[in-house]
């Protein structure tokens, strides 16, 4: 009614409507929101400022309780978040790479027998059949490697995981890079599965580590960003006990329960390492749960609780299934949900408390948090 008898201040307030307008939404492009997201992340990722529904990336971690959103502003009574732009491209080189790896097995139509794989595919949730606490089988996990110290290779200690992600390149934990006794890193051994048979040993090969990455965000005693990647001195040849994992790059992949953990470490906080390669499957625990389990242990070590953007809690509530010392810088893994007889590394073995205890899920690197980082190394 008012606007009929004020056509000319019907006007103007109409066009200051529309600048308003135009300039809220201008401002989901302001090149200071990614340098803010940056900040509110804590990672060199670039980002968008974007309506909540507008993310689904951001939505997704919500539904899956990885991930709280960073706020940007409000538009009204909706959140603006920090809606990441580079998933796209991470995922086609990283799943790029896991195409070129699956094509070499037989499943895929190459030439590598895939034949022992023991992976299924029991749900929608491609979740693990396997009981936690048992050996693996020779072949079965055929990316994973020890990591070995000592400049001397006839003297060398054998102490932590890792995983082979390429032909020249290990992913396992920044911790990993020395041992006080030994100091750096310097040998990885692949394709073995019990370190005390000799009739397996023409299958394995010794290479050379050259050069060791740590995340630049790696500050110890704090434990976050325990994440390193390792150069070979040589391209290592692939065959049915030495193939590379494929990487998480895309969260709605961790809309699961379980997990599966593989290590030669101890099978329990006072026992000898093992000879044979060991599985577990574990439970994927939510943050809040793993603070509460780690509220008493936080110092300097985990001074801002764990972290969902960088970490992944996994174990069992009442105990019994857990990673243990010598098993630092090993994968957690899933099945791929798309490639049959291959694994999606989602972590890394970073820490814990005591081994297998109630209420003490051990702490993983999350993968999918440094995809971009990986890339930039290893695929540049």
């Amino acid at each position: 009614m008012y606007f009929n008898r004020y056509p000319v201040m019907r006007k103007r307030i109409f066009r200051c409507l529309i600048i308003f307008a135009y300039f809220v939404d201008s401002q989901s492009l302001d090149p200071k929101d990614n340098e803010l997201c940056k900040v509110l992340t804590k990672t060199s990722y670039d980002y968008e400022c974007k309506p909540i529904d507008q993310c689904p990336t951001v939505l997704q971690a919500i539904k899956n309780l990885t991930e709280y959103p960073r706020i940007c502003r409000f538009r009204g009574r909706t959140p603006i978040v920090c809606c990441p732009t580079y998933q796209d491209s991470l995922s086609q080189k990283s799943d790029a790479k896991c195409r070129e790896y699956y094509a070499l097995t037989t499943k895929g139509g190459g030439t590598i027998n895939s034949g022992g794989c023991r992976t299924k595919i029991v749900s929608e949730k491609s979740i693990l059949t396997i009981v936690g606490g048992t050996e693996a089988e020779a072949s079965e996990f055929p990316h994973m490697v020890l990591l070995g110290f000592g400049e001397n290779i006839n003297d060398v200690e054998w102490a932590c995981g890792g995983s082979l992600i390429s032909d020249r390149y290990i992913l396992s934990a920044a911790h990993c890079s020395k041992i006080k006794k030994k100091g750096p890193v310097k040998w990885v051994l692949l394709g073995d599965h019990n370190l005390e048979m000799d009739d397996q040993k023409q299958d394995t090969q010794i290479v050379e580590i050259v050069r060791s990455i740590l995340h630049p965000d790696y500050k110890p005693p704090s434990v976050y960003n325990d994440i390193g990647l390792y150069q070979l001195n040589a391209p290592v040849q692939f065959n049915q006990f030495i193939l590379p994992i494929c990487l998480n790059t895309a969260e709605i992949q961790l809309d699961i329960e379980e997990a599966v953990a593989i290590g030669w470490g101890r099978t329990g906080s006072a026992s000898s390492t093992s000879k044979v390669l060991m599985k577990v499957s574990l439970d994927l625990v939510e943050q809040n749960e793993c603070n509460r389990s780690y509220s008493l242990t936080m110092g300097k070590k985990l001074a801002f609780g764990i972290d969902p953007n960088s970490q992944i809690c996994a174990g069992k509530i009442n105990g019994g299934k857990d990673t243990c010392q010598g098993d630092s810088g090993g994968p957690l893994q899933i099945v791929h949900p798309e490639f049959e007889c291959m694994y999606t590394q989602v972590g890394i073995t970073s820490f814990g408390k005591l081994c297998g205890q109630p209420n003490a899920p051990g702490v993983y690197s999350r993968v999918s948090n440094y995809v971009s980082w990986i890339n930039s190394i290893v695929w540049p």
